[in-house]
């Protein structure tokens, strides 16, 4: 959650025109071109006044394993300092997951026109949504709390809710199809990390450094295998040109990406001592 911070800090940094990455500067200018003059006989009548513009696209986050929102919560307290318009589909397999997600955002005061919880298959998600889309929220089914919940794609499998094919079915579905009133701005990946066969900090484990594509193993709803890389390059060719994908990793991380000019690492440090890491690129 620190790292995911600290990135966001830095994209903000960047869009402010500041730079950590070389100590320099970055400068944003604004071209001015003068009009060319016109003799009065070729004048013309000035043209009628433009019509009100649409909105901007609302900007999109996806935190598509959200486990109990640790990782939501911290998003919004980064996009709500200063108040940045967005909206955060936060995604769970795990009906309890998504429930238990509600109840933390309440106690950390989230505002419920901010968030979206979303019962679904992360890799339907990532199937249907696209770079600029149009998200269609039914009329609302609320949790308890009062946050919006929907579901997308065929009903996951899921062990920890007994009567969830119940409850699947009193949920309304979501709709996202290609558009412009919303734009996918960011993705925070925090997959599961099957913890077993990865060296962890020389305590434990085979001696085999963390992989995204030998430890993070995804079925897709058709029943395919995806692993961690794939899922990470998926969302990076979703967001827009610019957004980020930012992938949540134990420390024993080191993997070579294709693109390694896109590609930053930030190591979280608790008590003198190297934990987690996150790895993001960008588009």
């Amino acid at each position: 959650m620190s790292g995911y911070l600290v990135h966001l800090c830095k994209v903000r940094r960047e869009e402010e025109g500041r730079s950590d990455s070389d100590n320099g500067t970055i400068t944003n200018k604004l071209l001015l071109v003068a009009p060319a003059l016109t003799p009065p006989s070729q004048q013309q009548s000035p043209p009628s006044p433009p019509s009100p513009s649409s909105p901007p696209p609302l900007p999109i986050y996806v935190d598509p394993f959200c486990g109990v929102g640790q990782d939501t919560i911290s998003l919004s307290k980064s996009l709500t300092s200063p108040p940045t318009p967005h909206l955060i589909l936060t995604c769970d397999m795990d009906l309890n997951c998504l429930l238990t997600t509600s109840k933390n955002l309440a106690l950390h005061n989230v505002s419920r026109d901010t968030v979206a919880l979303v019962w679904c298959n992360s890799l339907a998600l990532l199937s249907e949504i696209t770079t600029n889309f149009d998200c269609s929220l039914p009329p609302t089914c609320t949790t308890s709390e009062g946050y919006k919940m929907f579901k997308l794609g065929p009903s996951p499998l899921t062990t920890s809710c007994k009567n969830h094919k119940s409850i699947w079915s009193g949920i309304p579905e979501v709709s996202l199809s290609p558009g412009v009133s919303n734009v996918l701005e960011g993705v925070f990946l925090s997959p599961p990390w099957n913890n077993t066969g990865y060296y962890d900090n020389g305590s434990c484990g085979s001696g085999v450094k963390f992989s995204l594509s030998s430890h993070v193993r995804l079925t897709s709803v058709s029943g395919a295998a995806v692993d961690g890389v794939d899922v990470v390059r998926g969302w990076r060719d979703k967001v827009k040109k610019g957004g980020w994908v930012c992938a949540f990793v134990p420390n024993t991380w080191d993997e070579v990406w294709e693109d390694e000019g896109n590609r930053e690492v930030y190591g979280h440090v608790l008590n003198g001592k190297h934990k987690t890491s996150a790895f993001y690129v960008s588009r």
